[in-house]
């Protein structure tokens, strides 16, 4: 998958996970105390690995949900920014 379509595929599964839990992005910004601008990067594409797993805390979603790859198979390995991860909970 080209980059590109990536960060669109992220950026959708993002918008659909916030509309699920009746949250804005201005919401999650102050909940994670940090500047709306950062989730407007996150949207594009510019977010680490961790911080997606701590919206994907925040929102009660998996992270293979939260980056739009939810296979329904419980499987926790992603490809993020081009690179494969084992995902293993937070605690």
């Amino acid at each position: 998958m080209v980059r590109s379509e990536q960060i669109k595929q992220n950026n959708d599964a993002i918008k659909k996970c916030l509309k699920a839990h009746n949250c804005t992005q201005t919401e999650l910004a102050q909940k994670l105390g940090i500047k709306l601008q950062s989730v407007t990067k996150w949207l594009q594409g510019d977010m680490s690995l961790s911080r997606a797993q701590e919206i994907a805390k925040h929102l009660n979603v998996s992270i293979s949900e939260l980056i739009g790859e939810d296979k329904g198979d419980n499987s926790e390995i992603i490809t993020f920014q081009g690179k494969r991860y084992k995902i293993t909970p937070l605690d």
